[in-house]
């Protein structure tokens, strides 16, 4: 089911993986704050990973991306962030404005949607395994003082 907001919808396409399609509305602050509230509730406490899909030609404002950048919300409820956007020019941009302000190593800039979720899925069975390697280990300690 998509849920449509002022800038942007948001979709489940997988087990914790959402797609985010922002509309031609210019993106601000609180659609940001408004967005992280939606994953937060929709992944139940569990971190979820976003396939962000940026119209051609409507990027996120200076005031936007230094939101992203102060506020660790993203980091509480993402796992991993793939950004995907099909001009190679505003790409560009992007990718170099991502070189000040990416805090995270799991974001990345994508051209279509089949390389993004390739490994958006990669990066949740890795989250996975994690998670799993480290009930076992505290497991075993509570069984096997």
């Amino acid at each position: 089911m998509k849920h449509n907001y002022r800038a942007l919808s948001i979709q489940l396409i997988e087990d914790r993986i959402y797609l985010i399609e922002f509309n031609s509305e210019e993106l601000q602050v609180d659609d940001v704050v408004q967005l992280f509230n939606v994953l937060e509730e929709m992944g139940k406490g569990d971190k979820v990973g976003v396939m962000a899909v940026f119209d051609r030609y409507h990027t996120p404002s200076d005031e936007v991306m230094k939101h992203l950048h102060r506020d660790g919300r993203s980091q509480q409820v993402i796992y991993a962030s793939a950004i995907i956007i099909e001009s190679l020019p505003i790409r560009i941009l992007i990718m170099l404005f991502m070189n000040f302000y990416n805090r995270s190593p799991h974001r990345k800039v994508f051209n279509n949607r089949s390389n993004a979720l390739e490994w958006i899925k990669k990066k949740r069975d890795n989250t996975r395994k994690k998670l799993f390697s480290s009930i076992g280990s505290t497991l075993k300690h509570l069984m096997f003082p």
